[in-house]
């Protein structure tokens, strides 16, 4: 996981969005934030990055829900998350969707990656259909506590 390892403080930009709805891969508590159904799973140089952790990031990217994702996505264009917000609510009978603004330089500490790099490094194969989208997405592995999450809106609201 280390390899691909970035410095929150370093991307290029300083906000993130989290798109948040009933059902999804990420649980939203008020007072501890996001966090990941796969708390447990942990790679080390030991595993093989190919088939471990790339495996797991392509699970995830492929929205793979029989297989549970140590990954939150964020994605760093907030018109992007917006209009998927949008879509995910309006393909789900008007169900309300959250948008959530994230700091990205106060992620420092915790596993982020850039989700198109790993998919290039590792030749990782995604939904056509996911391939724009991941251009700006990036991964943190576990939680994004509360203490990050700067605004939200819902998708009423956008």
């Amino acid at each position: 996981m280390d390899f691909f390892e970035l410095d929150p403080r370093e991307l290029p930009t300083a906000t993130l969005y989290r798109v948040q709805y009933d059902g999804c891969m990420t649980i939203y508590r008020p007072f501890s934030g996001l966090t990941a159904r796969d708390t447990e799973t942990f790679y080390t140089e030991q595993d093989d990055i190919f088939v471990d952790f790339g495996g797991a990031v392509e699970d995830h990217l492929c929205w793979r829900p029989a297989h549970l994702s140590i990954f939150i996505s964020l994605f760093a264009n907030k018109r992007h998350a917006e209009n998927w917000a949008l879509d995910w609510s309006a393909s789900h009978d008007g169900r309300p969707c959250e948008v959530f603004e994230i700091n990205a330089s106060e992620l420092a500490g915790l596993y982020v990656f850039h989700a198109d790099e790993i998919r290039k490094c590792l030749s990782l194969h995604v939904p056509s259909r996911a391939e724009a989208s991941i251009l700006e997405e990036y991964l943190v592995a576990y939680r994004v506590p509360q203490r990050v999450i700067v605004g939200h809106q819902n998708t009423e609201d956008i």
